[in-house]
């Protein structure tokens, strides 16, 4: 039963480390200064964090998510590496490919 459960949890840690690191990769081919600040950028990561909760629900269906410890036990799954690999990778392939072009 533990094994089913630490399984569950890896693979909504996983889904959101990989959402994040392609939402940054995303950003950094797309996002130009004049689309907003930092604060819309972040606005835009929380927004697509909030309906990945509502995607894994969904996936996962009750009887899972109860399984897990609960709906409030899926937000905080994996929530610092969703934000994490979201900024790192943003940095790196803006850095890497980016940098020095014209806004």
């Amino acid at each position: 039963m533990e094994e089913g459960i630490e399984k569950l949890e890896n693979l909504v840690y996983w889904a959101r480390c990989i959402l994040g690191s392609l939402l940054g990769i995303i950003f950094a081919i797309f996002w130009r200064p004049y689309l907003g600040s930092v604060i819309t950028a972040a606005s835009i990561a929380l927004l697509v964090f909030l309906v990945s909760y509502y995607v894994i629900r969904w996936i996962l269906g009750e009887a899972r998510v109860n399984l897990l410890g609960g709906k409030n036990k899926i937000y905080t799954i994996g929530i610092g590496a969703y934000f994490t690999a979201w900024l790192f990778f943003w940095i790196l392939f803006y850095t890497l490919f980016f940098h020095g072009t014209s806004g």
